[in-house]
């Protein structure tokens, strides 16, 4: 069975307002460190939840964020943690150069996701495993609206996307990653940066950039921001843009 490296990015948003935790008006400004919705602070439940995976490489566990506070919480000296950045761009990149030099399969995971935990690592291997049945570069992940709990999916509110046939989607914020064939990536990651920034958007004109920046054909981008795009139909345009295989994963 090949093992993944996995990297959980836990940087401090910029923007108050993208914070989970501000739900209720307290909890710190990150939110690993927030436990008002399991207990403890989220961070440790998607650790458990890694250590559980069949597919994850243990000795190649990184963490970038606020190195001190969670140095307090976290007491496993195999897994190195790196102090945070400035742009969740230069996070994804310090990670990766870090433990995955020869742009070895790597998996991201943010730290904000509470389903996750010590009996729940089916997730991430059904992902893993899903994965490898394509042969891309970047793997993303998203679910169907309708099999999110509601107490899950009353923590955030981003617009979810309609894929065309299928229903609404948002991703997991779990993706897949291997750079070992991929030229010019500092090219490559500048032009990802501009789409993730419109990814969760909900002004109409941003909508319309962020059609823009998966396509440079207009009925294509008319396509996206009015009845909505078909699996294939984004993985196609991503491809096409940026020379990029790519592979939308259902979970």
């Amino acid at each position: 069975m090949e093992k993944v490296n996995a990297i959980v990015l836990a940087g401090t948003p910029n923007r108050r307002n993208k914070l989970i935790d501000e739900y209720d008006g307290q909890g710190p400004k990150n939110k690993a460190l927030v436990t008002q919705i399991t207990g403890k602070p989220l961070i440790l439940g998607v650790l458990d939840c890694i250590r559980n995976s069949n597919y994850i490489n243990q000795e190649n566990l990184t963490i970038i964020g606020p190195r001190p506070k969670l140095r307090q919480i976290i007491n496993d000296d195999n897994i190195l943690i790196l102090p945070e950045k400035k742009r969740l761009i230069d996070n994804v990149k310090t990670a990766y150069d870090e433990i995955s030099m020869d742009g070895e399969r790597t998996l991201f995971l943010t730290c904000d996701m509470p389903y996750l935990n010590e009996k729940t690592p089916k997730a991430i291997d059904d992902f893993v495993k899903e994965c490898n049945k394509y042969n891309a570069n970047f793997y993303l992940g998203i679910i169907n609206v309708k099999h999110i709990p509601k107490e899950i999916e009353d923590l955030k509110k981003p617009i979810p996307r309609h894929l065309k046939n299928k229903g609404d989607y948002r991703t997991i914020n779990m993706h897949l990653f291997e750079g070992s064939k991929i030229e010019n990536r500092g090219l490559l990651e500048n032009q990802i940066e501009k789409v993730f920034e419109k990814r969760r958007t909900v002004s109409f004109w941003t909508k319309v950039k962020f059609g823009a920046s998966l396509s440079k054909f207009w009925w294509q981008i008319i396509k996206y921001c009015t009845i909505g795009l078909t699996k294939e139909d984004i993985e196609s345009a991503v491809k096409k843009k940026f020379g990029l295989p790519f592979k939308l994963i259902e979970t």
